[in-house]
């Protein structure tokens, strides 16, 4: 699994709460789809499925993309496997976004989702 979520546990009077509830589940679904169908045509497999090789040329981000992964690697010690996965998910949030380049944002998120199974400091 290449993202690590934290959900926190809902309290029951937040169900009765008036509130902006994010995005739709079909909204969320058709911008998938949106992604996916990008990640086939430009490569003909979703990014998951990229082979190691193919990493390198297509999850390419953006100079500040690139610091922030470097920084993250040396200083929350991220091996080489986990930053093929860290650029694999960052194309993939570039591609929610459908953004044609990933950038600092992109990587940053991904970092961000790849730490939470660590029990360190972020940076």
């Amino acid at each position: 699994m290449d993202m690590h979520v934290e959900v926190p546990r809902v309290e029951v009077d937040e169900f009765n709460e008036a509130r902006d509830r994010g995005e739709s589940s079909a909204t969320a679904a058709a911008r998938v789809a949106r992604a996916r169908d990008i990640q086939l045509a430009r490569q003909g497999v979703c990014n998951a499925r990229l082979a190691d090789a193919h990493v390198d040329r297509v999850c390419v981000p953006d100079k500040e993309g690139r610091r922030i992964l470097e920084l993250s690697m040396k200083r929350l010690g991220f091996t080489a496997r986990a930053r093929q996965r860290i650029l694999k998910l960052a194309r993939t949030i570039a591609d929610l976004d459908e953004a044609a380049t990933v950038g600092a944002s992109h990587v940053g998120q991904a970092v961000m989702l790849r730490y939470l199974d660590r029990n360190r400091l972020i940076i």
